[in-house]
Formats: structure tokens, sequence, C-alpha cells
């Protein structure tokens, strides 16, 4: 069975509403960010947007088929070309000791119109949503 890397930085994130899905998942890296910039939206979720100058900040998880399909699912993402909420695209995760290689989902250019406020420090696990 094939293991995919991939690099969560919203609401999958541990002690978010959404980290039951990564419950059987192995935590591969911690504080790992990625180049990226992270917005908060009108729904309980953050997008990601490319950037080669900003940094978002998250865990790497090892997951397998079965698991990638499910986050797949959450993500809305359907395959390549298609009407995707996230796209998923394989791109650099550093750590201060390493880099890999691993699935981020970035929010589809169409769905951009969802992005409200920059979160300036990139990290969603402390960015507060009160007004």
């Amino acid at each position: 069975m094939m293991n995919f890397y991939v690099f969560v930085y919203g609401t999958l994130r541990s002690g978010q509403p959404n980290a039951y899905l990564l419950k059987e998942a192995k935590l591969k890296l911690q504080n790992a960010w990625t180049y990226g910039s992270l917005y908060s939206t009108e729904q309980y979720y953050p997008i990601l947007i490319h950037s080669s100058k900003d940094k978002v900040y998250g865990d790497v998880y090892e997951v397998t088929s079965t698991q990638l399909g499910l986050l797949d699912e959450l993500e809305g993402y359907y395959g390549a070309n298609k009407s995707n909420l996230y796209n998923r695209y394989i791109q650099s995760i550093y750590t201060e000791e390493e880099e890999i290689m691993a699935w981020v989902y970035t929010i589809h250019p169409s769905n951009e119109c969802m992005k409200r406020e920059q979160i300036i420090n990139g990290d969603w696990s402390t960015y507060n949503c009160s007004p």
C-alpha cells in the first residue's frame, strides 16, 4: 500500500474541528512551513493561495490512499482540471532540519473571492477569528 505526505494548515491540524480525520495517520513533522499566503474566510476554515514570499505554518502527516481520499472529499477535490473547491499540489515543506515534498491543498483560483483577511503570521492555529 502506498503512503503519501500531506501538509495541513487549517481545520485538519491537531485541536481543530477536522483533526479526527487524521487520528489514524502518522504525524511526520510539526511546526513545518511552506510558501503561500493564508487568508480567513466567512466559513470557519482558511484558504491558502500560492505565493513565493509569504509562509504558511502547519504539520505533515503520512496518510494512506484511503485517508487521502477522505481528505480530498473534505477539501472538495475531485481531480485535476475539475471544478474543485481546493486543488492539490505537491510542493516543498520545510523545517529547520529538513525539506520534504508533500501534497498541499490550495484554493482553486475560481474560489479566491472567498478570501477575507490575510493571516499575516501564516498560522491558523494562533489566528484569532474574533472581530
